[in-house]
């Protein structure tokens, strides 16, 4: 939405048909410069969708604000606001609720004290409610509520508002529809929590509160001192002790900051613990949000974390709240900071995104299969016997789970493996990594399971739903969510991709997806059966070194299908050379062909597609030729006149 509008319209009234037009809103005038309808004046009840009767009620007052519901006409989208108030601790606590189910990537109005109006879609209409949702978070219904529109501007009124403006940082941002776990806590009732007192404290959890309390950005964080301080009156005096500690802690480690009159002593005998309704849980809660780890001792992620009120912010000289994500280190202490930690040495760090990638047929799933293995079963990897950090792995098999399946099984017979011995986890299913639902499903199933120290995504192209490879904006959006992914596990996050046709530029698609990767390892597959895999790229290490050489091995009687698995072997020549194209169009046609083609339909489509390539057309002696050597190196099987894939 522009500052301006192109004719004699206000801002506002330009403000009020945009959130019309744009996002099927209703709308009504708010008088100029305040939140609250006028006493007998326009209401709710006024909202329309009406551009005429807009425009009336504009042009007599072009300043009126905006009031924003649901279309009283609607009969399947209906309008659902979530409304956070950073007064009552709301920002808090849904920071705690985006950081367990991801963003919700939707329309958004900030409002002029700092809170925010989520505006989403839900199929059913909904009352004002708030369920189960913490303290500071409300719901507003579809026709049951208002919000003020962006553009509104309001001034101070004291217990109504504060002065400012009401602004939408993407005016044109759609409105996504609800996620589910939100409208699973607007329909539970409010849980009755219970409280903890000096009885429940366990040393461990003294040291915790200890830890979370004297966090650089707790100490920073003054408006939330006297909220602290309520969180730990009802400890006793082990809360006492910890509260004059903690005091003590801020002071010095902001010492122009200033509490007037107040100071620990005072404020502490002033509040009494029966007039107390927070508890030490909301300290864990707010230390979280601002960037502590909880070291051991317990799981506030299975605890409510109480009601904490208002901070008493009117002794505070200067507010100075240092955000989690920016804080300024000295650059020595940083590089003296620990190195990075290698899952596999010099080859995948332990942390961050990664990517394999080579043609149709190169061996690069059997490849990654054999990293994941080595890493599950925390064995040496390659010719070198790289040294291996043993951890927890999750195969997202997006494609070809049949003969995934054939792989694991020829796996466990070639390596002699028994029912006992650690294995990999696997999901058979493709995300849509397009889709931010999706995406935060995937990402907490993961975690409810335990979390990953090792998610291997194959392939990129399988799980990016209606996602163009080479748009840089679709791109984003698949590595966004897997960096979320990352973020939330901790770990490592591998991506299989396929090479472009122009092989020396590397992985198909957006120069993003290499941009974004802190590892890039290439499989390229030499004339024969032998396979190179190489790292490309390594952000914090060397890079154009050989992991190891490869090539694939038929193992007899894991199944039907005889099934393939990675032998390790000395490299044969140092070149460079790919298979030939023949052999590429081959096994890129066949993929998409699970039960196999007729020879001479293969070789018509071979024919087809190199004709639209702007190739030459192949002779029959070079289809049969081709044809022969993906036969002997168990590429794939002819039967009855048939060809089947069997390795890719």
């Amino acid at each position: 939405m522009s500052a301006s509008t192109s004719d004699s319209r206000s801002l506002l009234h330009g403000w009020a048909e945009f959130l019309v037009v744009q996002h099927g809103l209703a709308v009504f005038p708010l008088p100029p410069l305040r939140k609250r309808p006028a006493e007998g004046g326009l209401g709710i009840r006024a909202a329309t969708t009406n551009l005429a009767q807009i425009e009336q009620w504009w042009t007599t007052e072009p300043n009126f604000n905006i009031g924003v519901c649901g279309d009283p006409n609607a009969t399947e989208k209906f309008l659902l606001r979530v409304d956070v108030d950073v007064k009552r601790g709301g920002m808090d606590a849904w920071n705690q609720l985006i950081a367990k189910h991801g963003a919700i990537n939707t329309l958004t109005t900030r409002t002029p004290s700092g809170g925010l109006h989520l505006y989403l879609r839900t199929t059913t209409p909904y009352d004002n409610s708030v369920g189960n949702l913490p303290a500071g978070i409300d719901i507003r219904g579809h026709l049951s509520g208002y919000t003020v529109g962006a553009g509104s501007v309001t001034i101070a009124v004291p217990k109504e508002s504060v002065a400012g403006s009401y602004r939408s940082d993407d005016p044109r941002a759609l409105i996504a529809q609800a996620p589910q776990w939100l409208l699973d806590l607007i329909k539970e009732p409010k849980q009755v929590e219970t409280e903890c007192k000096a009885a429940d404290l366990t040393p461990e959890i003294l040291a915790d509160l200890r830890s979370a309390l004297t966090h650089p950005a707790m100490l920073q964080d003054w408006r939330r001192w006297s909220d602290n301080g309520y969180a730990l009156r009802t400890l006793g005096d082990a809360g006492q002790a910890l509260w004059v500690e903690y005091s003590q802690a801020q002071i010095e480690a902001c010492p122009n900051e200033t509490l007037g009159n107040d100071n620990a002593h005072t404020w502490w005998n002033k509040h009494r613990p029966e007039s107390v309704k927070s508890d030490y849980r909301s300290i864990f809660a707010r230390a979280q949000s601002l960037g502590w780890k909880n070291p051991k001792a317990l799981d506030t992620s299975t605890l409510g974390f109480g009601d904490f009120p208002t901070p008493i912010a009117a002794n505070v000289a200067k507010v100075m709240t240092v955000p989690a994500r920016f804080q300024i280190i000295n650059g020595r202490e940083f590089a003296n900071g620990p190195d990075p930690e290698w899952r596999i040495d010099e080859v995948l760090p332990e942390q961050g995104l990664a990517m394999i990638f080579g043609q149709s047929g190169c061996g690069k799933s059997f490849f990654a299969l054999d990293l994941a293995m080595a890493i599950a079963r925390g064995t040496r990897y390659g010719l070198h016997q790289r040294q291996v950090k043993q951890g927890r792995v999750l195969y997202v098999v997006a494609e070809g789970a049949g003969g995934f399946r054939q792989r694991l099984r020829a796996y466990d017979q070639h390596h002699r493996l028994a029912a006992s011995d650690p294995t990999l986890s696997l999901i058979a299913a493709a995300p849509n990594l397009m889709d931010g639902g999706d995406s935060t499903l995937l990402r907490d199933v993961i975690l409810d399971k335990g979390g990953a120290d090792v998610v291997v995504i194959d392939t990129v192209h399988a799980s990016m739903s209606g996602g163009e490879e080479n748009s840089a904006k679709d791109m984003g959006t698949v590595l966004g969510h897997c960096r979320a992914i990352q973020e939330a596990t901790g770990g490592l996050v591998v991506l299989i991709h396929h090479s472009g046709k122009d092989t020396d530029r590397g992985a198909r698609g957006s120069s993003a997806i290499r941009a974004a990767m802190d590892t890039e390892i290439e499989v390229i597959r030499s004339e024969g059966d032998q396979r190179t895999a190489r790292v490309t790229k390594q952000r914090d290490g060397q890079d154009n070194i050989i992991v190891t050489c490869f090539e694939l091995r038929l193992v007899f009687g894991a199944g039907v299908v005889p099934g393939a698995v990675v032998a390790h072997v000395e490299p044969k020549m140092a070149s460079k050379k790919r298979t030939s194209g023949i052999k590429d169009c081959m096994i890129e046609i066949l993929r998409d062909f699970p039960d196999g083609l007729a020879v001479d339909d293969l070789f018509m489509r071979v024919v087809m597609s190199r004709k639209d390539d702007g190739g030459k057309e192949p002779r029959r002696d070079n289809l049969n030729r081709s044809l022969k050597d993906l036969t002997e190196t168990g590429t794939i099987r002819g039967d009855d006149g048939r060809v089947k894939l069997l390795l890719e």
